[in-house]
Protein backbone atom coordinates (compact mmCIF):
# COMPACT_ATOMS: atom_id res chain seq x y z
CA UNK A 1 0.00 0.00 0.00
CA UNK A 2 1.23 3.58 -0.81
CA UNK A 3 0.72 6.65 1.75
CA UNK A 4 1.64 9.62 -0.02
CA UNK A 5 3.04 7.79 -3.04
CA UNK A 6 5.38 6.00 -0.71
CA UNK A 7 5.14 1.89 0.32
CA UNK A 8 5.51 1.22 3.73
CA UNK A 9 7.09 -2.04 5.02
CA UNK A 10 5.19 -2.85 7.39
CA UNK A 11 2.84 -6.46 7.75
CA UNK A 12 -0.13 -5.81 7.11
CA UNK A 13 0.67 -4.08 3.65
CA UNK A 14 -3.15 -2.65 4.04
CA UNK A 15 -2.40 -0.85 7.46
CA UNK A 16 -3.21 2.57 6.93
CA UNK A 17 -0.41 5.16 8.34
CA UNK A 18 -1.31 8.29 8.08
CA UNK A 19 1.85 10.93 7.87
CA UNK A 20 4.13 8.07 7.08
CA UNK A 21 7.54 8.81 7.21
CA UNK A 22 9.91 6.50 5.34
CA UNK A 23 13.31 5.78 7.36
CA UNK A 24 16.05 8.00 5.68
CA UNK A 25 18.75 6.98 7.42
CA UNK A 26 20.78 3.29 6.43
CA UNK A 27 20.95 0.99 9.32
CA UNK A 28 24.68 0.89 8.90
CA UNK A 29 24.60 4.44 9.78
CA UNK A 30 21.84 3.97 12.37
CA UNK A 31 23.94 0.71 13.76
CA UNK A 32 27.66 3.08 13.57
CA UNK A 33 25.90 5.81 15.72
CA UNK A 34 24.76 3.52 18.22
CA UNK A 35 28.37 2.21 18.71
CA UNK A 36 29.90 5.41 18.48
CA UNK A 37 27.82 6.55 21.40
CA UNK A 38 28.32 3.45 23.93
CA UNK A 39 32.08 4.12 23.04
CA UNK A 40 31.69 7.89 24.17
CA UNK A 41 29.66 6.62 27.43
CA UNK A 42 32.79 3.63 28.57
CA UNK A 43 34.69 6.42 27.69
CA UNK A 44 33.26 8.68 29.71
CA UNK A 45 32.90 6.55 32.64
CA UNK A 46 36.50 5.63 32.11
CA UNK A 47 37.30 9.48 32.98
CA UNK A 48 34.96 10.37 35.29
CA UNK A 49 35.54 7.26 37.55
CA UNK A 50 39.51 8.25 37.74
CA UNK A 51 38.31 11.05 39.90
CA UNK A 52 37.97 8.55 42.36
CA UNK A 53 40.49 7.55 44.01
CA UNK A 54 40.27 4.38 45.97
CA UNK A 55 38.91 2.78 42.45
CA UNK A 56 41.21 -0.06 41.10
CA UNK A 57 41.90 0.37 36.67
CA UNK A 58 39.90 -2.91 36.48
CA UNK A 59 36.91 -1.62 38.35
CA UNK A 60 37.04 1.22 36.49
CA UNK A 61 36.10 -0.36 33.00
CA UNK A 62 32.76 -0.93 32.31
CA UNK A 63 31.91 -3.24 34.77
CA UNK A 64 31.38 -0.15 36.70
CA UNK A 65 28.78 1.49 34.11
CA UNK A 66 27.29 -1.69 34.05
CA UNK A 67 26.44 -2.48 37.45
CA UNK A 68 25.29 1.22 37.88
CA UNK A 69 22.89 0.93 34.98
CA UNK A 70 21.87 -2.64 36.75
CA UNK A 71 20.94 -1.12 39.96
CA UNK A 72 18.79 2.00 38.02
CA UNK A 73 17.01 -0.87 35.85
CA UNK A 74 16.20 -2.42 39.69
CA UNK A 75 14.24 0.52 40.72
CA UNK A 76 11.42 -0.63 37.64
CA UNK A 77 12.15 -4.73 38.31
CA UNK A 78 13.44 -5.25 41.71
CA UNK A 79 14.09 -8.81 41.36
CA UNK A 80 17.12 -8.28 39.75
CA UNK A 81 18.45 -6.13 43.08
CA UNK A 82 18.26 -9.20 44.85
CA UNK A 83 21.12 -11.05 43.20
CA UNK A 84 18.37 -14.05 42.60
CA UNK A 85 20.99 -17.39 41.07
CA UNK A 86 17.95 -17.63 38.30
CA UNK A 87 17.76 -13.79 37.59
CA UNK A 88 21.45 -13.36 36.96
CA UNK A 89 21.58 -16.74 35.46
CA UNK A 90 19.05 -15.95 32.73
CA UNK A 91 20.11 -12.58 32.14
CA UNK A 92 23.70 -13.93 31.90
CA UNK A 93 22.42 -16.09 28.58
CA UNK A 94 19.97 -13.37 27.43
CA UNK A 95 23.89 -11.00 27.43
CA UNK A 96 25.75 -13.69 26.02
CA UNK A 97 23.58 -15.86 23.54
CA UNK A 98 20.53 -13.22 22.66
CA UNK A 99 22.79 -9.78 22.54
CA UNK A 100 25.07 -11.36 19.23
CA UNK A 101 21.66 -13.27 18.10
CA UNK A 102 20.47 -9.77 17.77
CA UNK A 103 23.29 -8.26 15.77
CA UNK A 104 23.06 -11.14 13.96
CA UNK A 105 19.35 -11.06 13.30
CA UNK A 106 19.63 -6.99 12.31
CA UNK A 107 22.73 -8.41 9.93
CA UNK A 108 20.14 -11.35 8.49
CA UNK A 109 17.17 -9.12 7.94
CA UNK A 110 19.18 -6.26 5.97
CA UNK A 111 20.65 -8.99 4.03
CA UNK A 112 17.45 -10.94 3.39
CA UNK A 113 18.93 -14.02 4.71
CA UNK A 114 17.09 -17.09 4.74
CA UNK A 115 17.40 -18.14 8.32
CA UNK A 116 16.41 -14.81 9.34
CA UNK A 117 12.92 -15.67 10.53
CA UNK A 118 14.06 -18.86 12.67
CA UNK A 119 17.02 -16.59 14.50
CA UNK A 120 13.82 -14.06 14.85
CA UNK A 121 11.84 -16.94 16.45
CA UNK A 122 14.40 -18.31 18.43
CA UNK A 123 15.60 -14.62 19.98
CA UNK A 124 11.43 -14.08 20.84
CA UNK A 125 11.54 -18.12 22.59
CA UNK A 126 14.58 -17.04 24.74
CA UNK A 127 13.38 -13.47 25.77
CA UNK A 128 9.76 -15.30 26.38
CA UNK A 129 11.80 -18.21 28.74
CA UNK A 130 13.58 -15.31 30.53
CA UNK A 131 10.23 -13.84 31.30
CA UNK A 132 8.43 -16.92 31.95
CA UNK A 133 10.90 -18.73 34.37
CA UNK A 134 11.67 -15.36 36.39
CA UNK A 135 7.62 -15.01 36.74
CA UNK A 136 7.36 -18.04 38.06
Amino acid sequence: MTIDGEAHPYVPQDLKLPGFVPIFLSQSHIVGVYGLSSCLVVLFMWILSGFVPKISKTDRTTPVYLAEVWKEYSKGDSRYVGRDAGVVSVEGITAVLEGPACLLAVYAIAAKKSYRHVLQIAICLGQLYGTASLTS
